[in-house]
C-alpha cells in the first residue's frame, strides 16, 4: 500500500505542540494504520508557512527512515491501527475526571469523545438512552482554585462563568465532597455554574462546559441543561455501579 505524510496541529488553533504522522494510504481517509509520528514545539512566533516547511522536512526525514521496515515487510508488524470509536468513548465508571478530561484534550477535533447517557422523564419515568459529545471540559482542582480548561475547537467559543459563579474547579469538589453524587446513587448527572457535573471513577467529577447532543450544533452545558425540559440526565447504570 502507498503512505502518506500528515500533518497535526496548526498556528491558528493555538497549539503549543504540532508533529507529523506517517501512514498508510487506504480506500477510506485518514484510517490507515500509522507507521511512524514525531511530535515538535511550535514557537509563539512562527507563521504557518515556516511551520509546513519544517513538518515537510520531517516527514520526509521520518518516511526515509521508515522504508527499510517496509521494504523488509515488517511496516505491517509495526504500525499502530488508527482510533476505534470505541477509543473515543468517555469511560465514566474507570477513568477519573483528570484521565478524562486529559483524554478530551488529546483528541479535540477529532476523533472527538463522547458519553453515554440516559435521559429520564421525571413525569413519567420513561427512560431514553443518548450519546452527547463532550465537546470542551475542566480540569478539577481543589476547591476554590482555578481549573485548566480543554481547548474548544477553532470557530468555536468558550463559555465564560458569569459573576456570583462558582469559581473553576469550586463546583465539582464541592459537589463530590457533600456527596450530592452519592445522594443520587452515583447515578444523577449535576448542573453547577456553567458546568455539568458527571460522576468518574475515584469519587471524582468531570467538569463538562460543552456538549453536543445528537443533530444539533455544540452548545455550552447551561444550555444543554435549559433543553432538558423536565428529564434527568443518568449514566448507565454498569457505568454508575462503579463511579
Amino acid at each position: 500500500r502507498k503512505h502518506k505524510v500528515v500533518f497535526l496541529g496548526t498556528p491558528e488553533a493555538g497549539v503549543a505542540e504540532s508533529g507529523v504522522s506517517v501512514a498508510y494510504t487506504v480506500l477510506a481517509c485518514d484510517a490507515g494504520p500509522v507507521l511512524a509520528q514525531q511530535r515538535v514545539p511550535v514557537e509563539p512566533g512562527v507563521t504557518a508557512p515556516e511551520l509546513l516547511e519544517r513538518l515537510f522536512a520531517l516527514g520526509t526525514a521520518l518516511l526515509l527512515q521508515r522504508l527499510p521496515d517496509v521494504f523488509g515487510g515488517r511496516g505491517q508488524q509495526l504500525a499502530a491501527p488508527q482510533l476505534t470509536r470505541e477509543e473515543s468513548m468517555l469511560d465514566f465508571a474507570s477513568g477519573s475526571a483528570p484521565e478524562l478530561h486529559n483524554r478530551v484534550r488529546a483528541f479535540a477535533g477529532w476523533p472527538g469523545t463522547s458519553g453515554r447517557f440516559l435521559l429520564v422523564d421525571e413525569a413519567s419515568g420513561a427512560q431514553e438512552p443518548i450519546e452527547v459529545k463532550i465537546v470542551r471540559t475542566r480540569a478539577p482542582g481543589p476547591r476554590g482554585s482555578p481549573g485548566a480548561s480543554s481547548p474548544a475547537p477553532s470557530g468555536s467559543a468558550a463559555p465564560a462563568p458569569s459573576s456570583g459563579e462558582a469559581a473553576p474547579g469550586e463546583a465539582a469538589a464541592a459537589a463530590v465532597a457533600d456527596g450530592a453524587a452519592a445522594a443520587a446513587g452515583a447515578r444523577e448527572v449535576l448542573f453547577s455554574g456553567d458546568a455539568m457535573l458527571v460522576p468518574c471513577a475515584g469519587g471524582t467529577a468531570l467538569e463538562v462546559l460543552q456538549v453536543q447532543p445528537p443533530t444539533k450544533k455544540a452548545m455550552a452545558a447551561r444550555d444543554f441543561k435549559n433543553g432538558l425540559r423536565g428529564k434527568r440526565l443518568l449514566l448507565p447504570v454498569q457505568e454508575a455501579a462503579s463511579a
